[in-house]
């Protein structure tokens, strides 16, 4: 691979796109002069109403935030800003950080 340039066309589902790690892919393609990564989202998901509100660039909090919007539009403030704490702390699990650290918020 030295001295390629390489295009990686990642298509991926909403399931499996929390999963594709591309660093591991560019890292693996350390020798390469110039890589491109393209990641695609199924057309249907993309289509649909929750698939317009979220997006890969959202940090995990974000995403969070947006879905409780969406499916619970009435929620009460006190009552999300709790589950948005509770997902703070499960985010700081999964990525393995302390809760001191955060969560990249």
């Amino acid at each position: 691979m030295a001295g390629a340039i390489v295009r990686v066309r990642a298509q991926l589902s909403p399931a499996n796109q929390g999963r594709f790690r591309e660093g591991e892919i560019r890292q693996a393609l350390a020798e390469a002069s110039y890589v491109v990564v393209r990641r695609e989202v199924e057309a249907a998901w993309r289509d649909t109403q929750r698939g317009k509100q979220f997006s890969t660039a959202m940090s995990p909090r974000e995403a969070l935030s947006a879905f409780l919007d969406q499916a619970k539009p009435d929620l009460p403030a006190s009552r999300k800003d709790k589950l948005l704490e509770w997902g703070d702390s499960l985010i700081g699990e999964v990525l393995g950080q302390g809760m001191d650290e955060g969560v990249g918020l």
